[in-house]
């Protein structure tokens, strides 16, 4: 017997804290982690308050698309794996060629019968 299992069924990740999942708590947590002492360090060394801002919004947004990335069910560390691969260790130059399915096989089996029905 075969059960079948709908597509928002196998998606689902249990949800921890404020409707996130461990991995997405984990990446936001390490974000603030990371930005708030940077914002008072750069600050405090004389960098413009806009300019901190930008670094520290950049910044924030990388580590929270780890957690919060997701593309063809790939988290962001197999897509950019996968992204390295098809790019630079094996790329596929692809060309196209016009003809038919069947290329020259057709013709040979066209000319066959033909020389039968004679």
């Amino acid at each position: 017997m075969e059960v079948k299992i709908p597509k928002d069924i196998r998606t689902y990740q249990e949800k921890v804290f404020m409707g996130m999942s461990v991995r997405q708590t984990i990446s936001m947590v390490l974000a603030l982690g990371i930005d708030v002492p940077m914002y008072y360090v750069l600050t405090a060394h004389g960098v413009g308050t806009e300019l901190v801002s930008w670094i520290v919004i950049g910044f924030g947004m990388a580590f929270l698309s780890i957690g919060f990335f997701s593309y063809n069910g790939m988290t962001v560390e197999k897509f950019i794996i996968q992204y390295i691969k098809t790019q630079f260790w094996w790329p596929m130059r692809r060309t196209y060629q016009s003809g038919h399915a069947w290329g020259g096989e057709w013709d040979e089996l066209v000319s066959k019968r033909g020389n039968e029905r004679k």
